[in-house]
């Protein structure tokens, strides 16, 4: 018997892992990739915001502190964007509040480009960032209609691969742009939101309502009159606040920290940054699929915690290498969690209170985003590790949060 015959060629070898890579992807409606399309779009084009400190303080002169308070307007912004958006899906659709909130942001981004007052220029991308912000939940909550309930995990999945594709082009295309014309990255911008809000309108034209795929009583789930007044959902999002709120140091003190206490040069921290996005677009649709039938908030409760740990065990090493180890440790909670939440919000929800839910949740995460700044700076003058050490506490936290409220919960 000829042993070399009965091996697979590397071709076919190659084959297999393409077949096994590709696998969580089939099956997802045409809807979800369009939807996932229009992320792709509008996040190719997010530029402004990661250069807005520099932008508000070369260009238009103003002192760093400042710069800092107007991302913490944006943030809250952000928030109230969130709230309204969650509760407009309900009233009008979730395909008609993304075409007017990606119009408000073309349009928000072009008035920017010319404001140089302060106090304008904070009004305006205050109202602004309350119109764009208000498309999250309605994208989150038409995956969700779009979707049966058993795919939901994979279709965020891959909107979040969209996602993070997008991020890898429009910041360090922005950049580079920057480097030139700040211009360019607000008329990009707007260009990017007008092009999502078209994506929107020609991919689902003629559609009068969304597809139904299930119904509140195939998923065991009653209405609610408000996610606010339910006890164990406020649970839910208090600690999705405290687990957020370490994770997006991202924005806040992760670069400081690289930077002063590990010496790490801009490029070096960008390509810690790249090695999670990499992580999550060749990996995270292969890990939901294996981790389909396991329980959401159990992974939420495990991802949570591997978070706040990778990003806080950069208090205990020094140097590239043990920082790329630590992305890896917090990316591969970022993979466990994110999808999961998504899913496990609009499974709990049920249809028809999924915009509320998804509207409270999505608050939820841009308030983590104003008290990371806050928090995290406050910290970081203090003692450059603080928050380090408060995110280790906030980790276990996480941990036995969200295993207490599963205990306390039927499997979703």
């Amino acid at each position: 018997m000829n042993l070399e015959s009965s091996r697979p060629s590397p071709a076919s070898r190659l084959g297999r892992a393409w077949e096994a890579y590709i696998a969580p992807f089939r099956g997802l409606p045409r809807e979800v990739w369009y939807l996932s399309v229009v992320m792709l779009i509008n996040r190719s084009g997010a530029m402004v915001l990661p250069f807005l400190t520099l932008y508000v303080n070369r260009v238009l002169g103003y002192p760093p502190e400042w710069a800092g308070a107007m991302i913490a307007w944006f943030g809250l912004g952000s928030c109230l964007g969130a709230f309204f958006g969650g509760w407009l899906v309900g009233r009008v659709g979730p395909l008609r509040v993304q075409v007017v909130s990606f119009s408000c942001g073309a349009i928000g981004f072009l008035v920017l480009s010319q404001v140089t007052s302060y106090v304008w220029f904070s009004a305006v991308l205050f109202a602004m960032s309350v119109a764009s912000e208000a498309f999250r939940p309605a994208n989150a909550a038409a995956i969700a209609d779009f979707s049966p309930p058993e795919a939901h995990s994979r279709a965020y999945a891959l909107n979040r691969l969209a996602i993070n594709l997008g991020f890898s082009i429009g910041p360090p295309l922005g950049g580079w742009i920057s480097s030139f014309s700040y211009l360019w990255l607000f008329l990009i911008d707007a260009a990017t939101c007008g092009l999502a809000a078209l994506a929107v309108l020609l991919l689902f034209r003629g559609r009068t309502g969304l597809v139904r795929h299930e119904d509140a009583e195939a998923i065991g789930s009653e209405l609610r009159r408000s996610p606010w007044r339910d006890r164990w959902f406020l649970g839910f999002l208090g600690l999705t606040l405290l687990t957020y709120m370490i994770f997006f140091q991202l924005v806040s003190t992760y670069s400081l920290y690289l930077s002063d206490e590990y010496h790490l040069a801009n490029w070096e921290i960008g390509i810690l940054l790249g090695l999670n996005t990499l992580g999550v677009v060749c990996f995270e649709m292969l890990l939901v699929n294996l981790l389909a039938d396991f329980s959401k908030l159990w992974l939420i409760a495990w991802g949570g915690c591997l978070m706040c740990v990778g990003m806080s065990a950069l208090v205990f090493g020094h140097g590239f290498w043990f920082a790329a180890a630590a992305v890896l440790v917090w990316t591969l909670g970022e993979m466990l969690a994110m999808p999961q939440a998504m899913a496990f919000v609009a499974a709990y929800a049920g249809p028809a209170d999924r915009g509320k839910y998804m509207g409270a949740y999505t608050t939820a995460i841009s308030g983590s985003f104003v008290l990371a700044s806050l928090f995290g700076g406050w910290c970081y003058g203090i003692d450059h590790h603080l928050v380090w050490y408060v995110g280790l506490v906030v980790g276990a936290l996480s941990l036995s949060g969200y295993l207490g409220l599963a205990r306390s919960y039927r499997r979703v």
